[in-house]
C-alpha cells in the first residue's frame, strides 16, 4: 500500500474513535492537529526501527524549543524549502500566533538556541531525531527486551522462523461492515505482524509508569467496562484507555485485510515500565468476555455516530443519544 498512513483522511482509526467518543468537536479539533504536523513516533515505531538500524538515528544534543515554537521552525523549513518569499511570515501564520506576536516571535525564534536547533534539524535531514532522554529510554527498552528470553522470540530479534512473513508498522487500510448499506472504512498501524503456518500474532508496544504486571476482577454488569472492573498495574490502563477496543479493531483489521483462512489471528501487548527497571509483561489477549462483549458493542456504536456525522452528515442535533439514568 503506497499510500500514507496519517494523509488518508476518509479512514477512521482507532485512536480516531477515542476522540469522538470525547465529543465531536475534539474529534474536528484533534484531526485538525494532526493534519498540521507530522505524528511523533511512537515507542513500537523507534524500537522497531532502532532495533533493525541503530545507526539511523541521531541523538540531538541541542535544546528543543517548545512545541509551538518547534511547530514554526518545522513550518518555516518547509516554506523556505518551497521557496517562499517570506518564508518566516508564512510559518508565523500556519502556526496560528495571534497577529499582534510576530515582532516578540521573531525574536525568540533568532535565538541562540532556535538558530541551533535549526541547524540540528536541518543537518539530521535523512535521520531520525531522538533527545537524549528519548535515546535512553529506547536503548535501555530494546537492552531489556533482548534480555528477556520469551519478548526476544516473540519479537523475532534473530530474524523469521522458517516461511515465516514478518511486518513492522504495519499499515492496513480496511472496510468495517456495519450494515448492507453502512460501510465503514478504517485504517490500522501495526507495530508487528508475523506470519506463520498456522497463526498470524499481531504484536502492540506498549510503556507504563506502573507495574507493567496486574490482576484484573469484574465488579459489576453495568456494561461499561472501567466501571464492571476492578485492575491493578497495567491492566488499569487496559481498562482506563480501552486497550480491549484496541485489540477487537486491530484482530477486525487483519481478518479483513489479509488471508487467515486456516490461521489463528493472537494479539499480544508487550508492557514496558520506562520509569524504573524496565520490567517487562507479555500478555496474550484472549478472545475473552471484556474483549468481546464490551470492545464489539463500543466500536460498533461508536462507527455508527461516525458514519451518521462525517459520512452521511447527519447533524448532531437531529440525532438521539439514549441516556438512561
Amino acid at each position: 500500500m503506497t499510500d500514507d498512513y496519517y494523509s488518508v483522511k476518509d479512514r477512521i482509526s482507532n485512536s480516531m474513535l477515542n476522540w469522538l467518543e470525547v465529543s465531536p468537536s475534539y474529534f474536528l479539533t484533534q484531526l485538525h492537529k494532526q493534519e498540521k504536523a507530522t505524528p511523533a513516533m511512537e515507542l513500537g515505531t523507534v524500537v522497531h526501527k532502532y532495533v533493525e538500524d541503530p545507526a539511523a538515528f541521531k541523538v540531538a544534543d541541542v535544546i528543543k524549543p517548545p512545541e509551538k515554537m518547534e511547530e514554526l521552525v518545522n513550518f518555516y523549513l518547509q516554506f523556505k524549502e518551497m521557496k517562499a518569499k517570506e518564508p518566516f511570515v508564512e510559518a508565523f501564520k500556519a502556526s496560528q500566533y495571534d497577529s499582534k506576536m510576530q515582532k516578540s516571535t521573531y525574536t525568540r525564534f533568532s535565538s541562540k538556541e532556535v538558530v541551533n536547533y535549526m541547524k540540528f534539524i536541518q543537518e539530521s535531514k535523512d535521520s531520525l531525531v531522538l533527545t537524549r532522554p528519548q535515546h535512553n529510554t529506547v536503548r535501555r527498552v530494546k537492552e531489556a527486551l533482548g534480555n528477556h528470553e520469551f519478548a526476544k522470540k516473540l519479537l523475532r530479534f534473530e530474524g523469521p522462523i522458517g516461511n515465516e512473513v514478518i511486518h513492522n508498522e504495519m499499515d492496513v487500510f480496511w472496510d468495517y461492515k456495519l450494515s448492507k448499506d453502512k460501510i465503514v472504512k478504517c485504517k490500522s498501524k501495526l507495530d508487528k505482524v508475523i506470519v506463520g503456518e498456522s497463526t498470524i500474532d499481531v504484536v502492540d508496544f506498549k510503556t507504563t509508569s506502573e507495574s507493567p504486571y496486574g490482576k484484573m476482577f469484574k465488579i459489576g454488569e453495568s456494561g461499561y467496562a472501567p466501571a464492571d472492573f476492578y485492575a491493578t498495574g497495567f491492566l488499569r490502563s487496559y481498562l482506563n484507555y480501552k486497550y480491549y477496543r484496541q485489540k477487537y479493531f486491530y484482530t477486525e483489521a487483519v481478518k479483513q485485510s489479509m488471508d487467515i483462512e486456516g490461521k489463528e489471528v493472537v494479539f499480544w501487548f508487550v508492557v514496558v515500565n520506562t520509569t524504573t527497571n524496565y520490567d517487562i509483561c507479555i500478555y496474550k489477549v484472549s478472545n475473552s468476555n471484556i474483549n468481546l462483549n464490551y470492545a464489539k458493542p463500543e466500536i460498533e456504536a461508536l462507527l455508527h455516530k461516525y458514519y451518521d456525522l462525517f459520512v452521511a452528515c447527519i447533524p448532531e442535533k437531529q440525532r438521539a443519544e439514549e441516556l438512561i439514568i
